[in-house]
């Protein structure tokens, strides 16, 4: 009730109410009454946005939780991979950067992804360099790319394919040179 005014709940059906006014001047006399007064009523459901009630609980309620799970993770996991830590925490792709998303747990999962690209780009530097493709291929998905990467023809691809291969050749025979 607002200066002697009902104001109706729009979520309850008014169906078969009687008109709160007869002529449209009584209700211009409501609206300009409301606007003029400093306390401006609210509507059940309006003005702060509540948390959806609706959505699905977080599976991991504090940051804790989620750390611990991914501590487990990487104790556990010889060969972690993103997909292997989403697989671990019962988590969608998009869930896990959902996660990323929210204040809280985002440092957890930004350096769990971290973690991961270190270990990518260490197989790809440092591991075996018969087959880096894979490794190019989950840098590439974690956002990664070549510098001035334009999407490329697959002719393209191989290319650079066969000269990510001449250099590995190169830096094992110069790091075989060293040894002898």
């Amino acid at each position: 009730m607002h200066n002697g005014i009902e104001i109706l709940d729009p979520d309850k059906p008014s169906v078969g109410a009687r008109p709160q006014f007869q002529r449209p001047q009584q209700l211009q006399v409501a609206v300009d009454d409301i606007l003029n007064t400093e306390e401006i009523p609210t509507l059940p459901g309006a003005g702060v946005a509540e948390p959806n009630k609706m959505g699905r609980p977080l599976k991991f309620p504090t940051p804790q939780a989620l750390h611990e799970a991914v501590e487990k993770f990487f104790v556990e996991e010889p060969y972690p991979t993103l997909t292997g830590l989403g697989y671990h925490l019962e988590l969608s792709r998009s869930s896990m950067f959902d996660y990323r998303k929210r204040d809280e747990f985002s440092n957890i999962m930004g350096k769990a992804t971290q973690r991961i690209e270190v270990i990518y780009e260490k197989r790809l530097i440092y591991g075996n360099r018969k087959n880096t493709s894979g490794i190019i291929f989950a840098l590439k998905r974690m956002g990664w790319r070549e510098k001035g990467e334009v999407e490329k023809p697959v002719s393209e691809v191989s290319s650079l394919q066969q000269k990510l291969e001449e250099v590995n050749r190169l830096y094992l025979q110069k790091r075989q040179r060293r040894k002898t």
